[in-house]
C-alpha cells in the first residue's frame, strides 16, 4: 500500500496552572509517541475512551496545533515544519468534518456562503459562477437540495448541518479527511445515514479517512485497520477483522466486552473497563494501564510497554508479549 499520510512519534504537551504559588507548572501529555500511517484509500479509525488523545492527535495531523515533537509526512513531504505559504496546497487536500455539526458552521452564514468560502481561500473554481455550480453539485451529493444553498445553518437539524460540513471539507478536492467523532452529537437513527453517505463518498472521490469514534460498532463499520488509544497511547494497531477476531491488549478486550450484544436479545455487555481514566497529568508509571488491567505483572508498574508486531501488521503495546 501507497502511504498518504505518515505520523511518526507524534507527541503533544501542554503546560497546565501551577497548584500552587511558586511551585513548578505541571507537563499535561496529551500525545506522546504516537505513531501510525493511512494507505491511499483507506479509513483508519482511532478507538479510544474520552480524554485518550483522539482529538488532539486529529488536530496535529492537520497542524490546527502546533506539536511538540514528531513527524507528519503527507504523500512524502513533511507538513509541521512547512512555513504557511508552503502548507497552504497541502492544506487543501487535508480537510476536517468535525463533531459538533451546529458549533462548526458559522450562524451568520448561509449555507452557500459556508460551502463556498474554502474554494475563495483557495481560488477554485476562480469564477463566482463557477462556485455557485459547484456548491450545488456539492449539496446534491450529500444528499440535500440545492436549493438549500440560501438557507441559514439554524434551519436544518443536526444530520442535515454535518451533510453540510461534509460537503464544505469535499468543496476544494479534499483527499484525506479528517472525521473527528462525526456522529456522536447525532440521533442514532442518524447516523447510520451519515456513515454509509461517507462510505459513498470515499468510493465516488478516492478519499482516506482518519476516523475517530469512541463507538466500537461505528469504528467497525467504518475501517480498513484501527488503533486503540489510551492516555495518549497507541496501545493496539491492527487490521480491523483482527482487532475483533483477535484482541490482544488487554484494554481492547474490555472495550471490546463491553459493546452490547444486539443478536442476543437477553444479554448485556459486560461492564466498561473498571476505574476511570488517570489524568494525563500525573500518568502512572509503567504502563499507564495497568491500575485498571486483570492480567497486571509486576513490572507493569515498572517499565512502559514497547510496541511489538505479534502478528502480520498486528501491533501491541503490552508486556504479555
Amino acid at each position: 500500500m501507497t502511504a498518504l499520510l505518515q505520523a511518526e512519534g507524534l507527541t503533544k504537551h501542554y503546560r497546565v496552572a501551577r497548584p500552587r504559588l511558586l511551585a513548578p507548572r505541571p507537563v499535561l501529555r496529551a500525545v506522546e509517541d504516537v505513531s501510525f500511517e493511512i494507505a491511499e484509500g483507506e479509513t483508519f479509525g482511532l478507538v479510544g475512551e474520552s480524554g485518550s488523545g483522539k482529538s488532539t492527535t486529529a488536530r496535529l495531523v492537520l497542524r490546527l496545533v502546533p506539536a511538540t515533537a514528531g513527524r507528519v509526512e503527507y504523500r512524502g513531504r513533511s507538513v509541521l515544519d512547512l512555513p504557511p505559504k508552503d502548507f497552504r496546497p497541502l492544506r487543501r487536500e487535508m480537510q476536517m468534518v468535525f463533531q459538533d455539526p451546529a458549533g462548526s458552521l458559522n450562524p451568520s452564514y448561509r449555507v452557500r456562503d459556508l460551502i463556498e468560502e474554502p474554494m475563495i481561500v483557495h481560488g477554485t473554481p476562480a469564477t463566482a459562477a463557477e462556485r455557485r455550480e459547484r456548491v450545488g453539485a456539492l449539496l446534491a451529493q450529500v444528499g440535500l437540495d440545492p436549493s438549500h444553498a440560501a438557507r441559514w445553518p439554524h434551519e436544518f437539524s443536526g444530520g442535515q448541518r454535518q451533510r453540510i460540513g461534509i460537503a464544505r471539507a469535499l468543496a476544494v478536492e479534499a483527499r484525506l479527511l479528517v472525521a473527528d467523532e462525526p456522529v456522536s452529537a447525532l440521533d442514532v437513527s442518524v447516523q447510520a445515514q451519515i456513515l454509509n453517505l461517507m462510505r459513498t463518498l470515499k468510493d465516488r472521490h478516492g478519499l482516506s479517512y482518519l476516523f475517530i469514534a469512541h463507538d466500537l460498532a461505528v469504528v467497525k463499520h467504518m475501517s480498513d485497520r484501527v488503533a486503540v488509544m489510551y492516555l495518549g497511547r497507541i496501545v493496539e494497531q491492527a487490521p480491523r477483522a483482527e482487532i475483533w477476531r483477535r484482541p490482544a491488549h488487554p484494554y481492547t478486550r474490555m472495550l471490546l466486552e463491553a459493546v452490547p450484544r444486539a443478536k442476543v436479545p437477553d444479554q448485556r455487555a459486560a461492564a466498561a473497563p473498571p476505574g476511570e481514566i488517570p489524568s494525563p497529568v500525573a500518568p502512572p508509571p509503567g504502563c499507564a494501564f495497568h491500575p485498571r488491567c486483570p492480567a497486571r505483572m509486576a513490572i507493569c508498574s515498572q517499565h512502559a510497554p514497547v510496541a511489538k508486531e505479534i502478528a502480520p501488521g498486528h501491533l501491541a503495546a503490552c508486556h504479555l508479549y
